[in-house]
């Protein structure tokens, strides 16, 4: 920084347009502000790095390939007190600025990438400049100048030339050829046509249309959900127990028949109870006596039809008293 401002300390303010031996100058380091390099009291630029033109109210800027700097159109009472390009660990200061500006070279002529770089002016408005007033030239009045008045020259007087009087030659008199008056040709009267007579095409009425009423729709009554009555379960009446009735002894059960003149005697007998059935009949029969079981046997054949009809039935009977005399008391 020191180094720096005791260098800047020897240039001079200069204009955009002058030159200066040594320009630039490489200073190692890096600064951001005209105040670093001296020049506390200019207006400080910061040009963009990127390649392009600024055109500003009082010069303009211009980056090529992100690497050179050039400012041009400078107006009148603009000076510049120095440029600042970076690139690299240098930075070089033009005092003025020059065409194509960079920052220092790195190695063999490797022209670094604009990192920034500003510039530090000033700017004095210029005193217009008032032209002399200069009194408008009026030229001299000259008098018209006068031609000599010279009288006409009159030619002299030359009487006419008259030419000998020749009659006129009067061509024959024809008389004039009339044409044939020819009647004018008056057009056939066509009489106007008439358009007939259309009447107006009234449209046909059409009755408005009518929806066709639709009946509401009644939902199906749908009738309750009857549950189906279950009838209620009875049980089985069980029927009651009864005790088996023993069955009776069955005594054999004697039937004898007696024949006694005209009368046929039956007697069944079935333990203590007898049974007598007496039966007429026309002629003697031999008496016959079976077991229960048998079939009575007799002469006639007739009798012994009914006789065997008569032990059937006596035997259902007798069975069904012995059964009854069987049963309990009290069932």
């Amino acid at each position: 920084m020191v180094a720096a401002g005791v260098l800047l300390a020897g240039f001079s303010l200069v204009s955009g347009t002058s030159s200066a031996a040594g320009n630039p100058t490489e200073v190692d380091g890096n600064v951001t502000t005209c105040a670093q390099v001296g020049f506390a009291g200019s207006t400080q630029y910061d040009g963009s790095v990127s390649s392009g033109v600024d055109v500003t109210a009082l010069f303009t800027a211009t980056v090529t390939t992100g690497q050179f700097v050039t400012i041009s159109n400078v107006a009148p009472g603009v000076t510049f007190q120095v440029v600042v390009i970076k690139g690299g660990p240098h930075y070089n200061l033009y005092a003025p600025p020059v065409a194509n500006m960079q920052s220092p070279v790195v190695g063999v002529g490797n022209v670094p990438t604009l990192s920034h770089w500003f510039a530090c002016y000033t700017y004095i408005p210029p005193t217009p400049t008032v032209p002399p007033t200069v009194p408008p030239t009026v030229p001299p009045t000259v008098p018209p100048t006068v031609p000599p008045t010279v009288p006409p020259t009159v030619p002299p007087t030359v009487p006419p030339t008259v030419p000998p009087t020749v009659p006129p030659t009067v061509p024959p008199t024809v008389p004039p050829t009339v044409p044939p008056t020819v009647p004018p040709t008056v057009p056939p009267t066509v009489p106007p046509t008439v358009p007939p007579t259309v009447p107006p095409t009234v449209p046909p009425t059409v009755p408005p249309t009518v929806p066709p009423t639709v009946p509401p729709t009644v939902p199906p009554t749908v009738p309750p959900t009857v549950p189906p009555t279950v009838p209620p379960t009875v049980p089985p009446t069980a029927p009651p127990t009864v005790p088996p009735t023993e069955a009776p002894t069955t005594e054999a059960a004697t039937t004898t028949t007696e024949v006694t003149g005209d009368a046929v005697t039956t007697t069944s007998e079935v333990s203590s109870f007898a049974v007598t059935t007496t039966t007429e009949q026309s002629s003697q029969a031999l008496p016959t006596t079976t077991e229960r079981g048998a079939l009575p046997i007799t002469g006639n054949g007739q009798a012994s039809g009914t006789l065997l009809i008569l032990s059937f039935l006596l035997m259902g009977f007798g069975s069904i008293v012995v059964l009854l005399s069987r049963r309990p008391a009290g069932s």
